[in-house]
């Protein structure tokens, strides 16, 4: 996650102060933790967290829960996956070099 990314920007200096997730207390929040550490990277450091976070949050999932698909098991009948399931082999397996 983000600590991650804290520490690959800055291993030597950030990666003995970052405790693990284990180690955060209930009075130190993940947010405050960030806050910290990003108040000690050079500010093109702090822009590429900006960034990252803020493509973080473009990529949350959308959708909903598969639990609730369930009820939708077994409703297509099993010719009908077999069928799809060669038409998506023989369309995604192919390479058409000319494509591009």
């Amino acid at each position: 996650g983000v600590l991650f990314l804290i520490r690959k920007l800055n291993p030597p200096m950030l990666a003995r102060q970052i405790p693990a997730k284990e180690e955060c207390t209930m009075s130190t929040t993940v947010i405050d933790e960030i806050i910290e550490q990003l108040r000690a990277l050079p500010h093109e450091s702090q822009w590429r967290v900006l960034e990252f976070t803020r493509t973080l949050g473009l990529s949350a999932p959308h959708g909903v829960p598969g639990r609730q698909l369930l009820r939708f098991a077994g409703a297509i009948p099993l010719e009908d996956v077999k069928q799809m399931r060669q038409a998506i082999e023989q369309g995604c397996e192919q390479i058409d070099v000319n494509e591009w």
